[in-house]
């Protein structure tokens, strides 16, 4: 005989139907049913990391059920230590600090790279310190960050003027003492990544000389993650790279608003953005080109006694193809 159902009974059956109803809409609209996987994510607030604030601030994060907390760096190289610190999960690197970690023999590796230039760093010098040629730049003072790509680029630019590095005198700047340092004379050029390149233009004006990496090096912008966190969870790395190529598709489709979202995160006017905005090209990817690139900046290293080993790491030790093969396998182009 049927009988009416309590006043909780009937509440239970409510709650059961509403998670019903909820994890059937979820897979259709593509939103994991699952608890949201927590990471802590290490970004140098460049403009080359748009692709992570954009998935951040359109929600691909969270429709790929990843809750993504940031913590700002000043560069790659600081975002890669406060990962090796365990404070981060993921980091976004350029290729010279992963080359250094290869000869340290840490095990965090590169999941994807996430944008590529080889406009995107420069050497900016003063007119009125006598500088409107590359020669000019003997027995000038260039700041640079030590142990990251402005100094390969800087030994690079130099190699391919034919001047000798103690020609120069290089003065270790940290990326957040380099716009101090050249306005006020402390240096005569200084050896930097966007957007702060195209602040100092700015600001110089007609007394700014610009040396671009064209031709001599392209950077790699990659995201990289600890070898415990993608033993523990793979699956969370593919959730992360599927976020991020929404991002990189979003920024495709509509870069105005991405460059608006982009402003908002590294504190740059959007105007600025936009007129850096062909030095970058966004693409979630695994070429070969960057082990190239980590070969040739271990050679570079072990020339210059930057590091004891004279021997050069198998980089592809220090690459995760999985997670990018799983999610997009024409992306991966490395040969393993």
């Amino acid at each position: 005989m049927w009988r009416k159902p309590t006043f909780w009974a009937a509440i239970s059956i409510f709650v059961i139907l509403a998670v019903v109803i909820y994890q059937g809409l979820s897979r259709q609209r593509g939103i994991p049913s699952l608890p949201p996987e927590r990471i802590r994510f290490a970004v140098a607030e460049l403009i080359d990391s748009g692709p992570i604030y954009v998935a951040l601030d359109r929600g691909f994060f969270r429709e790929e059920g990843v809750t993504a907390q940031l913590i700002p760096s000043e560069s790659g190289k600081d975002a890669f230590a406060a990962m090796a610190q365990g404070r981060a999960d993921f980091a976004t690197v350029a290729d010279t600090p992963v080359m250094f970690a290869g000869f340290e023999g840490r095990k965090d590796k590169v999941v994807a790279t996430i944008c590529n230039s080889d406009k995107e760093i420069a050497i900016v010098a003063r007119k009125d310190r006598g500088i409107t040629d590359p020669k000019d730049l003997k027995g000038k003072r260039i700041g640079v960050y030590m142990k990251t790509n402005q100094e390969f680029f800087l030994d690079s630019f130099l190699l391919f003027q034919k001047i000798n590095r103690s020609e120069v005198t290089a003065v270790d700047l940290k990326p957040e003492e380099m716009e101090e340092a050249l306005i006020a004379g402390k240096v005569d050029a200084v050896s930097v990544w966007n957007p702060l390149k195209g602040v100092l233009e700015n600001r110089l004006g007609n007394t700014a000389t610009v040396f671009t990496a064209e031709g001599i090096y392209t950077w790699f912008w990659n995201v990289a993650a600890t070898d415990n966190f993608i033993q523990k969870d793979p699956e969370a790395v593919q959730r992360v790279l599927r976020a991020l190529v929404k991002g990189v598709d979003f920024i495709k489709k509509y870069p105005e608003a991405s460059r608006a979202i982009i402003a908002r995160f590294v504190h740059v006017d959007k105007k600025l953005i936009g007129k850096l905005w062909d030095t970058y090209d966004f693409d979630v990817s695994l070429d070969q080109a960057l082990l190239i690139s980590l070969d040739d900046q271990a050679r570079w290293a072990i020339a210059k006694g930057l590091v004891r080993d004279r021997t050069i790491p198998n980089y592809l030790n220090y690459i995760y193809t999985k997670g990018l093969t799983g999610v997009d396998p024409d992306a991966m182009t490395i040969i393993r």
